[in-house]
């Protein structure tokens, strides 16, 4: 049961392949939501930059530390931006937990064709953050491309944007247009 909308908390998932441009569609909500906001590669980035261990165990640590605020915010009853590409179990879980107590707006930005995510996730790379193969990107395109009704199906609103022109400036007039009623 979905709970009534202005007597519950929000979750808003901002979602989409890697390199899709997720980030530059939250960057625009979380300023505009003023929520917290949740987000493993921004973490892994930010905080997990030691020589100490691989980067595949820093993202390991980046991801427990999303998994842990996710779980305070949905069990202290907070609103929350999540950004992530939905890829695991865990996630599917937790959205169905989330959608009892939580009003679930899910933004779902698209791209086509995959090999411009490519692109994206190495300039990405090349500016700094971390390097992912084009396999898992192209992957993660079908994977999400396969699950967009399944997230249509679980959100109480659900919104698609099609981000398939380069947006590395920062958002456009149409992107803030979609975004306007989140």
């Amino acid at each position: 049961m979905t709970p009534a909308a202005g007597s519950a908390p929000r979750c808003v998932l901002v979602t989409g392949a890697i390199g899709s441009g997720k980030t530059t569609v939250a960057s625009t909500l979380v300023g505009r939501l003023a929520l917290p906001y949740v987000s493993p590669d921004l973490y892994f980035h930010l905080l997990f930059r030691c020589d100490c261990c691989s980067a595949e165990q820093r993202y390991e640590r980046a991801r427990n530390l999303c998994r842990h605020r996710l779980d305070g915010f949905l069990e202290a009853g907070r609103s929350f931006l999540w950004e992530t590409v939905v890829a695991s179990d865990w996630k599917w879980d937790f959205l169905s937990r989330c959608r009892r107590t939580h009003l679930l707006t899910i933004v779902y930005v698209s791209v086509s064709p995959p090999d411009v995510c490519v692109e994206r996730a190495e300039r990405r790379a090349e500016a700094g953050w971390y390097r992912v193969s084009s396999q898992k990107v192209l992957a993660s395109h079908v994977s999400m491309s396969r699950d967009r009704d399944r997230l249509a199906a679980v959100a109480e609103r659900f919104i698609s944007i099609e981000n398939s022109t380069d947006r590395v400036i920062g958002p456009t007039r149409a992107l803030e247009g979609a975004l306007i009623n989140v």
